[in-house]
């Protein structure tokens, strides 16, 4: 598989506290680095659920708050769910502002447990994935005030959703 253009990340397992995606960027992006968290320990999910699926996988994405502060972070639990859910390795992530530009995109690599044989393949994959509003080396795009769109893919899944950025 070759990847073109955009933040690619992976995974890495941290201590069990939580586990930490670090980024990588093509040679024609700045230097600047982005890190998404995912946290075994999630913040209380008050905001509004995105949902879709198909007939093998279901995406069911729930924010932390209806709203964000710039320069704040908003987590995202996501959860995986049908007979494809184990099968999810990596996330796309895009966000975009009222205008229809790209603010945030990058794809998070998923960890997975090694199944021994005979044990039930899970039909369940929850993560939280936190997003800071601000800046990003994906796009030069400062991000202000207004109303952005998340869209979250996975095997040929697509959630779309609204955060509202406030000052």
């Amino acid at each position: 598989v070759v990847l073109v253009g955009g933040v690619y990340g992976y995974v890495m397992y941290n201590g069990g506290s939580h586990i930490t995606t670090t980024s990588s960027q093509t040679t024609s992006q700045s230097s600047r680095g982005s890190i998404e968290t995912i946290s075994n320990f999630p913040p209380p999910y008050n905001g509004p659920s995105f949902i879709n699926g198909t007939s093998g996988l279901t995406i069911n994405v729930t924010l932390s708050n209806p709203s964000v502060e710039v320069g704040r972070t908003l987590c995202m639990r996501v959860m995986l769910m049908g007979e494809e859910a184990f099968n999810v390795g990596l996330l796309r992530l895009t966000i975009v502002n009222s205008n229809g530009q790209k603010v945030y995109d990058a794809y998070v690599w998923l960890p997975h447990t090694t199944l021994t044989p005979g044990v039930k393949v899970p039909q369940e994959q929850t993560y939280n994935i936190c997003w800071t509003a601000s800046i990003s080396p994906t796009a030069n795009v400062t991000v202000m005030p207004g109303n952005y769109t998340f869209i979250m893919e996975a095997n040929n899944v697509t959630v779309k959703g609204t955060i509202e950025v406030v000052k």
